[in-house]
């Protein structure tokens, strides 16, 4: 039920843009940058820096990191239209990152298992060596 809910937000989003909407996003070459390129430099140093506080299990900080470390999602749309701002921005920057997503992930994944292995005890078996990731 999920993933048809989902399709339907998105339809539901896609239908309200028009071309307009997407040459003034071309026109704000600065916000599309920033807003690839932010949560690319702030999201996992702030996912690290959580994970130091509040100290989770080893599996809940995989999860953080991970989440920390893929492209933006596709349901922020939605939200971007509830919340009245620019759709069409958000649109982009999903396409785009997601597209960089399968070219940079794995890239990052590597980052997570050593960022992961910071906070995991000693004794523990390794990430990098696990079938499971």
């Amino acid at each position: 039920a999920v993933p048809a809910i989902t399709f339907v937000l998105l339809a539901a989003v896609g239908l309200d843009l028009t071309a307009a909407d997407f040459a003034r996003v071309r026109r704000k070459a600065t916000d599309v940058a920033a807003g690839l390129v932010a949560p690319l430099l702030l999201l996992p140093p702030v996912a690290v820096a959580l994970i130091g506080m509040v100290r989770p299990a080893a599996a809940t900080a995989a999860g953080l990191l991970l989440v920390a470390a893929c492209p933006i999602g596709g349901m922020s749309n939605t939200y971007s239209y509830l919340a009245r701002a620019s759709t069409a921005l958000s649109i982009t920057l999903t396409a785009i990152s997601s597209v960089a997503g399968k070219f940079f992930v794995s890239d990052r994944a590597e980052m997570v298992v050593a960022s992961i292995e910071l906070f995991v005890p000693s004794d523990a078996p390794s990430l990098a060596t696990s079938s499971a990731i």
